[in-house]
């Protein structure tokens, strides 16, 4: 099925929601908030359901919930494409494309190391034979359809999961989805929300397209395209949108004029009372002292996360475990990470008797609107095999969550990566 058609719910609520890679929590959590009712409301996802976030198993059961209408997205693809594969050699490459962009999670599933999974991957037999479970995700995901259409006599509505080329009308899409190009463009293309080519964001033949898998710090509406993926997994964003009621509109420059006045009003107090604090450099009394073997503890504001200090619970999250293999590759790995997030390294240095059972590394990180600096610091324990995190704000008293929010996206980035790192 390349398109699934389906009528207004006549019955209760229609809801759409942004990738969720895993995290089921956070969508129970927004369907909680809603008072979402199985029985008569129904749940559409814009795909990538799976991937990165800590739940990716609970989407078979989702995919099995009559209420719930999800469609391909490129992960979904990337997960079917190895599974499928007949040849080793194409497989594996699948394989290795699947596993570096967050599905290592299908390992701990299978109930295997990750390194036995990759080296049954190079075998002859169909990988399906060898692990039988994966028979019920090729079912699931192959009933997926790449696009839905709701209609009522008041409107039609469109979900796909990433973009639909210029010139591909609403009416024309099924047909058009035998053309590799407008595949790809609709499970992998952000070539329009990310440049300037699209001079018109309007597809004809539907009043409403909601689209996902290019992150957006807020649902952005351009025409009649919705882009609500607001980055459940690196954010701990997750867009919950009621069709019909819903629906965005343009954000008008009055009102990003007024949300700017508001940050400012509540930021800006707190700048002057740390201005001192705000103009030392990272690594003068406000990064750690290594002599201490561990990260300077958090003051008495909310704006920052530690997690030396498992008491000091409003702060503690906790740190992360990485195998005594594997300590060579964790500062490398951190460091491209934090880069990633948009981090710059200011420092890195082992503690002073340089019996590298420590190793140490600074950064910061720098808001885009009003330049506030966030320091963030790691201490790599080779001892316990543990690495500990502490990120703070500089200035002011409240973060709205920043810090903790990077530090869980760090943390998710690395586990991930580390367990990755370990295919050889």
């Amino acid at each position: 099925m390349k398109i699934n058609y389906l009528f207004k719910n006549n019955k209760g609520r229609d809801f759409v929601f942004g990738d969720l890679h895993g995290c089921f929590e956070l969508l129970e959590k927004k369907l909680a908030e809603v008072n979402f009712q199985p029985k008569q409301d129904r749940l559409f996802s814009v795909g990538d359901i799976i991937d990165r976030g800590p739940d990716s198993e609970k989407a078979l059961d989702y995919l099995n919930k009559s209420w719930f209408h999800c469609i391909r997205g490129n992960h979904e693809q990337m997960f079917l494409d190895w599974c499928t594969e007949d040849t080793s050699v194409y497989r594996n490459d699948a394989f290795q494309f699947h596993i570096h962009n967050g599905g290592s999670w299908v390992a701990d599933y299978l109930g295997v190391h990750i390194q036995k999974l990759a080296d049954d991957i190079n075998r002859d037999e169909p990988i399906t034979e060898l692990y039988p479970a994966l028979n019920l995700w090729i079912e699931a995901i192959k009933k997926l359809p790449y696009a839905i259409e709701i209609k009522s006599n008041e409107k039609k509505i469109g979900i796909v999961h990433a973009e639909i080329p210029a010139g591909v009308t609403w009416p024309s899409l099924e047909a058009e989805l035998n053309k590799s190009n407008v595949l790809y463009s609709i499970l992998f293309s952000r070539k329009y929300i990310s440049s300037s080519k699209r001079t018109r964001y309007h597809i004809d033949g539907v009043d409403e397209i909601y689209c996902g898998h290019t992150i957006v710090d807020i649902p952005q509406k351009r025409g009649n395209i919705n882009y609500i993926d607001t980055g459940a997994f690196s954010h701990q964003n997750l867009t919950l949108l009621e069709l019909n009621r819903g629906v965005l509109k343009p954000m008008s420059l009055k009102i990003i004029i007024a949300a700017v006045i508001i940050l400012a009003l509540f930021f800006i107090p707190g700048c002057f009372l740390s201005n001192q604090a705000a103009n030392q450099p990272p690594g003068e009394n406000r990064t750690s002292d290594m002599t201490t073997e561990k990260l300077l503890s958090c003051p008495d504001k909310p704006n920052c996360i530690n997690t030396e200090y498992p008491d000091d619970t409003s702060h503690y999250l906790p740190p992360l475990d990485f195998p005594a293999s594997a300590k060579e590759q964790v500062m490398p790995l951190a460091i491209s990470i934090i880069r990633e997030m948009g981090g710059s390294i200011s420092q890195e240095r082992t503690k002073e008797d340089t019996t590298a059972d420590n190793y140490y590394l600074a950064a910061t990180f720098t808001s885009s609107l009003f330049k506030f600096v966030d320091d963030f610091e790691l201490r790599q324990d080779n001892t316990s095999h543990k690495l500990h995190i502490r990120s703070a704000s500089r200035t002011g008293y409240s973060d709205f969550g920043v810090n903790k929010r990077r530090v869980k996206q760090f943390s998710q980035r690395f586990i991930s990566r580390i367990k990755s790192s370990l295919i050889k």
